[in-house]
């Protein structure tokens, strides 16, 4: 969770300070769903972790959980695209949306993996 607040406090800095011209209402809702999409993953994968002697099923179970989030954001993005100025009230471009997405999407993936890694060690 304090992940999530530093985040969200850089990103509030950005916008006031006008390095990002993105609506913090828009910037925070991403960042909420990415970290809805992440907290359901990473307690999957904890769970699989503690679960799973062999290193194989816990793999395929990550393989797999990277994969649904894959398609899950390509979904997002797509609706994002299609309903972004009547979710927002404001129209941005694609490419202001996606790098927004993707930005959120390899902060918090990269969280994770260092967390899940660190879980590794510790049990292993």
């Amino acid at each position: 969770m304090l992940y999530s607040f530093v985040l969200a406090s850089l990103i509030y800095a950005a916008i006031h300070f006008e390095f990002l011209h993105f609506s913090i209402h828009a910037a925070l809702s991403i960042q909420s769903f990415v970290l809805l999409v992440t907290v359901a993953v990473h307690v999957f994968l904890m769970r699989s972790a503690t679960a799973e002697i062999r290193v194989q099923k816990f793999m395929f179970n990550f393989l797999l959980s990277t994969t649904l989030k894959i398609f899950i954001y390509s979904g997002a993005f797509g609706i994002l695209v299609y309903l972004g100025g009547d979710i927002f009230g404001e129209q941005y471009t694609n490419l202001t949306l996606f790098l927004m997405l993707f930005g959120f999407y390899l902060f918090y993936t990269v969280f994770e993996v260092a967390s899940i890694m660190k879980f590794l060690r510790k049990i292993g």
